[in-house]
């Protein structure tokens, strides 16, 4: 596929674009590795948790996982997946997000143009963030671009139309 921005327009056109597979396509076995279905479940995490309280190795715990359902490809994620789930709760820190909010609720007082949105998830934490000032809702109307900025590892900014 090949895009290209038209200046005078402000619009993205394709301009190429090829419907035949440049590739093989991923036997279905190892699907379930990639990326977006590499998911561990709350009930996985909790049950992780609780188990490296009692000093439980994370290597056990996920032998102790694949156990449950089988076969380690039955898990649905890696160990790897598990070592980064253990460091992100470490990371959440508690108070954080108390802080955030209570920020956002005293720049409200300032600009009554303020909207956020939060989300939490099932344990409480923040999981989704979402501000825009009364500057960035001008700017919206004028140009009509969001620039949004997902903060998650190895992630870049996305432009939105």
């Amino acid at each position: 596929m090949d895009v290209k921005f038209v200046l005078e327009t402000r619009t993205c056109h394709i301009f190429y674009f090829s419907n035949e597979h440049n590739h093989d396509l991923l036997d279905t076995q190892f699907s379930a590795m990639l990326p977006i279905h590499r998911k561990m479940s709350e009930a996985d995490i909790m049950q992780m948790m609780n188990m490296l309280k009692f000093w439980i190795s994370t290597s056990q715990i996920f032998s102790l996982l694949a156990s449950q359902v089988g076969r380690y490809e039955f898990v649905g994620y890696g160990l790897r997946d598990m070592y980064n789930e253990i460091a992100q709760e470490r990371c959440q820190v508690l108070g954080d997000a108390t802080r955030v909010l209570k920020k956002l609720e005293d720049i409200r007082l300032k600009d009554l143009q303020l909207y956020f949105k939060v989300c939490h998830d099932s344990r409480g934490l923040l999981c989704n963030l979402l501000w825009s000032d009364g500057i960035s809702q001008l700017d919206y109307q004028l140009f009509e671009v969001v620039i949004a900025f997902n903060a998650t590892y190895k992630k870049k900014s996305i432009v939105v139309h």
